[in-house]
């Protein structure tokens, strides 16, 4: 591991703790939650009230390194990642 860097797509038990511990240099978290969820909150606001947010929603992708894996471990063990 010390001569190959690694990095992944998607978040795992076991790619979150090697980021965590500095085996993985980052994971990219394509926050499929935010994907699925957005499109469907802004058609229901199409329908309901005719408005629809105007340029670029971002919903990822979110970056997850040595700094922060710790906490989205965290909020993956409380079921919010």
């Amino acid at each position: 591991l010390s001569k190959i860097k690694l990095a992944s797509f998607d978040l795992a038990p076991d790619t979150l703790k090697a980021t965590r511990d500095g085996e993985m240099l980052f994971l990219i978290d394509q926050q499929p939650f935010l994907q699925g969820y957005l499109p469907v909150v802004m058609l229901a606001q199409q329908a309901k009230y005719a408005v629809i947010p105007a340029g670029v929603v971002m919903t990822g992708p979110g970056f997850v390194t040595p700094d922060n894996a710790a906490k989205v471990i965290e909020l993956s063990g409380q079921g919010f990642r």
